[in-house]
């Protein structure tokens, strides 16, 4: 009787973690009326690597340490978004300021808590067991706030405005991006 050959194959799993770049993932704040804003991100790596939208279980949002009740929204495109609503206090900023016009109460899952008027924001992140800051924006479009990622250059659309005073910088900067695009 010949000699039976059998093969047998085995295979495992394993999930990589991803160090997220603060820098890349853009985490912004905008202020979307007077008790209401949204923080956006898209969390990417070092190279540019976006992570899966169905990678994220819920981000949370901490304002001094404590959680904040947000809604979240997966855009789908890698992008996440964040809307909060204060209970009390028509707290969005004036003008270019980050601090608060008023006394803001804001609602978290261990119960509501109050910010004084005059106070700036400072809020942090936590996607899968990474802190990541937030950064404030002072009334941008998010068009004006969009970018371009592309083997580790980053570069603003050219829609955005640029110096009337640099015409050539214009014309290269609307090349550079023609090509990206």
């Amino acid at each position: 009787m010949p000699p039976e050959y059998f093969v047998r194959t085995v295979s495992a799993e394993t999930s990589l973690g991803v160090r997220l770049d603060p820098a890349r993932s853009r985490v912004q704040l905008r202020w979307l009326g007077p008790r209401k804003f949204e923080v956006t991100f898209t969390p990417m790596d070092t190279f540019g690597n976006i992570l899966s939208p169905t990678s994220i279980a819920m981000p949370i949002l901490r304002l001094r340490g404590r959680e904040l009740r947000t809604t979240h929204e997966s855009q789908l495109d890698g992008t996440h978004r964040l809307v909060v609503e204060l209970l009390d206090g028509d707290a969005k900023p004036k003008g270019k300021s980050a601090q608060l016009a008023a006394r803001a109460k804001f609602d978290g899952p261990e119960g509501a808590f109050e910010v004084e008027a005059g106070e700036t924001l400072r809020l942090s992140l936590d996607v899968a067991g990474q802190l990541l800051p937030v950064s404030t924006l002072s009334s941008a479009s998010p068009k004006e706030s969009e970018w371009l990622s592309f083997t580790g250059l980053r570069t603003m659309r050219s829609e955005l405005s640029v110096a009337a005073n640099n015409n050539q910088r214009d014309q290269e900067l609307r090349k550079l991006c023609y090509v990206l695009e």
